[in-house]
């Protein structure tokens, strides 16, 4: 029973390590609006990596639309991911905007937006949904 127990912790402890899921990070003036289907961020200062989930709730919407914008300093890299399936979606270097949308994305129900600046950026402004 004990080998059983063991066995069964160390299969969900992997699986939680290969997981893209985690945040870890330091943000001064950080807000966050999220619903459902929006996810919306803004910050002083960051530095460090935060996923959040944002889920679409009909089978419409299947385009994943962002407007962002980083006038401090730094650089960051924001990624989506699906189904385990992690890719860059932009990045952003100080002083820059990017505003897009992805279409035909959604082969599930959710995604993972996540934010990544090894080094600390100032004023970040950004806004995700699923449309």
């Amino acid at each position: 029973m004990k080998k059983l127990f063991l066995t069964i912790l160390l299969a969900l402890s992997i699986f939680t390590l290969a997981s893209c899921h985690y945040s870890s990070f330091h943000a001064v003036g950080l807000v966050q609006i999220q619903t459902k289907e929006t996810l919306n961020i803004s910050f002083f200062s960051f530095k460090g990596r935060l996923a959040k989930k944002i889920e679409k709730t009909s089978d419409d919407n299947d385009e994943l639309t962002f407007d962002a914008s980083l006038s401090g300093s730094g650089e960051v890299t924001v990624y989506y991911e699906i189904r385990g399936e992690m890719k860059e979606l932009f990045s952003l270097k100080a002083g820059e905007t990017k505003k897009d949308k992805i279409s035909g994305i959604m082969k599930t129900t959710q995604v993972y937006i996540i934010i990544e600046a090894p080094e600390e950026v100032e004023e970040g402004s950004f806004s995700f949904s699923l449309k």
